[in-house]
């Protein structure tokens, strides 16, 4: 799981490595009873897509290691 303090959210992957969110509390803990799939998001107009997949591709590389 990772934070972005850009989305205000934490990032993983699933098992079948679709990419999650949830929202993060103020102290940094995520928000789990409100997770769902970013693939679900409707209104993508001021998503940096950027950062989006720098978090990605770095969730990848975390699951790669373990």
């Amino acid at each position: 799981m990772l934070l972005s303090l850009h989305f205000g959210m934490h990032f993983w992957l699933d098992d079948d490595n679709e990419l999650m969110y949830c929202p993060s509390f103020n102290n940094g803990q995520p928000d789990t009873f409100n997770e769902n799939y970013v693939c679900d998001w409707d209104d993508w107009s001021d998503v940096d897509v950027s950062k989006l997949l720098y978090i990605f591709r770095q969730l990848v590389l975390d699951k790669e290691v373990l």
